[in-house]
């Protein structure tokens, strides 16, 4: 259970959010913006890694 979450918090604050970083820096977007979707998408990814591991 908690290998899976670990993974996907990994995923979510190793690939997922320098992505959004990217896109938000190209936009012009504050930085408050990206680390706002970063923790959401970090903290989904650990969700979804909870579930997936649970089968």
């Amino acid at each position: 259970m908690g290998a899976g979450t670990i993974a996907g918090l990994g995923i979510g604050l190793f690939f997922i959010t320098p992505w959004t970083m990217i896109n938000n820096a190209y936009g012009m977007r504050p930085f408050k913006l990206t680390l706002i979707d970063g923790g959401y998408s970090t903290i989904g990814c650990g969700l979804i890694g909870l579930v997936l591991s649970l089968f």
